[in-house]
């Protein structure tokens, strides 16, 4: 009798076991029919069974949870094991990537062959911006990876934050400044035309007319009119940029021409390639070069030893050129680089503030991109980044 009780006792420990190993929690043992020993030990593992069915639910609604904030957030992550298999991809990662899951992380390659490798670069805890084309679009992304252990294997988790709608925020912060910036200048110059406006209106109505003063209110009306109608004009320059034209052009061109613009022993051209040929409006490219070479050199007034270096290298597996102008002058402060490119903020007492505004849409009508590296009392760095079109495009 005793043999046959430890016997079944031993199945249902088993079964029991087999139940937690396969996490099939299903298992419930019929506690109608028996009696003492028998029926404390069934309960017992019912209990044991029902409380490990009941914390696996919980843990499955934190999972829910937890997978459904992942999935709402705009950082494409992607989980990857050392064999570089994919094991989970959250929905803004497949629905901003390829628009589906892939099954290993090199399968990354037909966006563009460099994310994979620079994703697989990474070292726990690193961060790097990665500037290539994907889609017919230059992209800018910052991509980190950190190390987690999951059910006992270790996997990389990857996470790719889209630059650009950081920037675009930005941008909508630009164009509500823009707005206050519009008002504020309109204003002040329609108060003093109303008011000398209303004076003058009043002096006629009573008699008293003075030619001198009549003649004095209508020439600071007509100031002020005739800067209200340059301000104008600067904006139609901002808002009315004509869609590049391009060509097939010859870095050497662009360079030589600049040459003869800047003959300033202060100005170095470092050109990794001049047979480089650039898919651009020359003219419209021209410009921004330009703009920025005199910021450069007004930037180095006062600076014993001014120096001034414009250099171009072209970045083939990202498929994109680089033009950078770097100074040693007066540097710009966190602050003002927050503002430099938005219309109409200038620091200097005669700038209108229209140029680096006109610099940056052209250069995103060329689908690339136009930022700033400084430190006040440093020097200043420019970065122009354009999509590379090789020769035989």
């Amino acid at each position: 009798m005793f043999g046959w009780f430890k016997d079944k006792s031993i199945r249902r420990l088993r079964l029991m076991l087999a139940s937690i190993k396969s996490r099939d929690y299903s298992l419930h043992f019929n506690e109608q029919k028996l009696r003492g020993e028998e029926l404390k030990l069934a309960q017992e593992i019912n209990d044991v069974i029902t409380e490990l069915r009941d914390a696996n639910r919980r843990i499955d609604a934190q999972y829910g949870y937890l997978e459904a904030l992942l999935n709402k957030t705009k950082t494409f992550l992607i989980v990857v094991d050392d064999f570089g298999n994919v094991n989970w991809m959250n929905e803004s990662a497949i629905n901003g990537l390829c628009g589906f899951k892939v099954d290993r992380l090199a399968d990354l390659a037909v966006l563009n062959d460099i994310l994979p490798k620079e994703l697989e670069s990474l070292q726990v805890g690193q961060q790097k911006l990665v500037t290539m084309m994907l889609k017919g679009s230059l992209v800018e992304w910052c991509i980190s990876m950190t190390r987690y252990n999951r059910q006992g294997v270790d996997v990389k988790l990857y996470s790719i934050d889209d630059v650009q709608s950081v920037l675009r925020q930005n941008e909508v912060e630009a164009q509500n400044k823009l707005v206050r910036v519009l008002t504020h200048e309109i204003m002040n110059s329609l108060s003093p035309i109303i008011s000398l406006s209303d004076t003058l209106n009043q002096s006629f109505d009573e008699g008293n007319v003075d030619k001198e003063d009549v003649q004095m209110a209508l020439q600071a009306i007509y100031r002020r009119s005739q800067g209200l109608l340059d301000f104008v004009e600067s904006f139609r320059k901002v808002s009315r940029i004509s869609q590049p034209q391009r060509a097939m052009v010859g870095l050497d061109v662009i360079i030589s021409d600049l040459h003869q613009l800047f003959p300033s022993p202060t100005i170095t051209f470092l050109i990794e390639d001049d047979t480089e040929m650039l898919y651009v409006d020359q003219s419209q490219i021209e410009h921004v070069l330009i703009n920025l070479l005199k910021n450069a050199i007004e930037a180095c007034e006062g600076v014993n030893e001014p120096k001034i270096t414009l250099s171009t290298y072209a970045n083939r597996p990202s498929n994109t050129f680089y033009i950078e102008i770097s100074d040693n002058g007066q540097g710009i402060s966190s602050e003002v680089a927050e503002q430099i490119f938005v219309p109409f903020f200038t620091t200097k007492n005669t700038g209108s503030g229209i140029g680096l505004s006109v610099c940056r849409q052209i250069i995103n009508m060329h689908g690339g991109r136009i930022s700033v590296e400084s430190k006040e009392g440093e020097g200043a760095k420019f970065v122009v980044i354009l999509p590379y079109t090789p020769p035989n495009m």
